[in-house]
């Protein structure tokens, strides 16, 4: 680098410095004005000096760029400030395209807004439905809201609960995953203005940007993530760099799910047993519910249950595995249909049927074992209620973990984990279920393995009623 080109960066560098600076005092005080409502005019105005600070920085940009032609090694120096102009201009932007700030005098209500995620399946859904109804029983006054992106918005609708949607994204509905989010915010926006709620209770694996959004401009917001605990998290979710919106984490454990030094990072955190809709002595007993379904009270009866079938691939074929039921004599199959789907299951088999109905626990002790896929809600729920299953891991979803759970459903004695099924290890594995002895032993192992219901505590915290830890 000669001395002459050596003197021309350093002064570029410093304009550069100087540029950056400015765009940083000019976000601050535009966010400042949004926060505060300020009229649309003048935020206007304060994103057109933005622009021009933004385009002068492009410029000594471009002039560096022509030194660097002449002098290699110093880009690397210039990313950083460029990187940081980039993203201050781009975080205005997207505010000044949301809605104001809801009036702050408008007192907040005692309602509290549940936000579950699901596009395909009704884990967070099914979740949000128990810790809500155990709301309602400790709290009649309080009023629930769900935001949810799951096409099950009926099952909240017939719980009295009100109920908004959010489409899920989709490359194919929206131009754009920044658009997605202006509309999350947007729709979280006109909720707050219409419902005023105190709390927000977020179930889902990966933060939004419109949520995130929400919660800055939300004074007085209380937050609570529910999240599910994974021994063997992918990089993206190891890390949770958004905990701290949180007012608390609430992390969901179960066996082989209590390790907790991951929890470091979060503001404040506690963990609860696994959620399960009902309690065992909430349900029908045998006879009960085996009229309410209609089937032999004398008969052997497995339930199966193949999870989300948009995303699980699980045994290849359900036909298949009912041929290994139909060789069974005097086992019945009850084929668990999701409410979700608009592929209806058909099944031409003998002495099977469909049940399409949730919460499907509620008819748990009709069944005298099941043959599952090992997803949260499913795996716990068959523990608790003791129902002795056969779990088959869908190894093709990393966040769900399903083969560390089934796993550690086989060691704690209430199901047996089959990872490559087949014919022949399937009807081994029924053939053992089956026997009286074995299967009274799983039943009481799978009760012995979960001796609690999250979904209490997790309600007490929600409504105050119980202390919140400390970070």
């Amino acid at each position: 680098m000669t001395k002459d080109t050596g003197k021309r960066s350093g002064e570029v560098w410093a304009k550069l410095l100087d540029e950056v600076a400015s765009l940083e005092r000019l976000s601050q005080e535009a966010l400042s004005r949004l926060s505060q409502g300020t009229q649309q005019a003048t935020l206007n105005q304060q994103l057109d000096r933005l622009e021009r600070h933004s385009a002068r920085t492009q410029s000594i940009v471009e002039h560096w760029d022509a030194l660097l032609a002449q002098a290699k090694g110093l880009k690397p120096l210039v990313m950083a400030p460029a990187r940081l102009a980039q993203r201050l201009t781009g975080r205005l932007h997207r505010r000044a395209l949301l809605p104001g700030p809801v009036d702050a005098t408008v007192a907040r209500t005692p309602a509290v807004l549940f936000m579950p995620t699901n596009g395909v399946g009704l884990g967070h859904m099914a979740r949000c439905l128990a810790i809500a109804r155990r709301m309602r029983q400790l709290s009649p006054e309080t009023d629930i809201i769900f935001l949810t992106t799951s096409p099950a918005l009926h099952l909240a609708h017939r719980q009295g609960i009100i109920v908004h949607h959010m489409p899920p994204y989709s490359e194919k509905t929206f131009t754009s995953r920044q658009a997605w989010n202006q509309l999350l915010a947007q729709r979280l926006a006109e909720i707050d203005r219409l419902h005023r709620p105190s709390t927000l209770v977020f179930d889902g694996v990966w933060l939004y940007q419109g949520l995130i959004d929400h919660l800055e401009r939300s004074p007085g917001l209380k937050s609570f993530w529910l999240h599910t605990a994974n021994p063997n998290p992918p990089p993206r979710q190891e890390a949770l760099p958004d905990r701290h919106y949180f007012n608390l984490i609430v992390w969901l454990t179960g066996p082989g799910f209590n390790r907790q030094e991951k929890l470091s990072v979060a503001p404040a955190y506690t963990t609860v047993d696994p959620i399960v809709y009902f309690e065992p002595h909430e349900l029908p007993h045998r006879r009960e519910a085996r009229h309410q379904l209609g089937l032999p009270e004398e008969a052997t009866v497995v339930l199966v249950s193949l999870g989300a079938g948009v995303i699980n691939h699980i045994f290849g074929d359900l036909d298949a595995l009912l041929q290994v039921i139909e060789g069974m004599p005097g086992v019945y199959a009850v084929i668990a249909e999701t409410p979700i789907v608009s592929r209806r299951i058909v099944s031409h088999h003998s002495r099977t049927m469909v049940l399409r109905d949730f919460p499907l626990c509620r008819y748990f002790n009709a069944f005298d074992a099941a043959v599952t896929a090992a997803g949260y809600n499913t795996v716990y729920e068959m523990l608790r209620l003791g129902v002795p299953a056969v779990l088959l891991p869908n190894m093709g979803a990393p966040t769900n973990a399903q083969l560390t759970r089934a796993r550690a459903a086989e060691q704690a004695g209430g199901a047996i984990c089959l990872e490559t099924p087949d014919r022949d290890s399937l009807a081994r594995a029924l053939s053992t279920m089956l026997e009286p002895e074995t299967n009274q032993k799983m039943r009481q192992a799978g009760m012995a393995a979960i001796t609690g219901n999250g979904a209490e505590k997790t309600a007490r915290l929600i409504l105050g009623r119980e202390a919140s830890p400390q970070a």
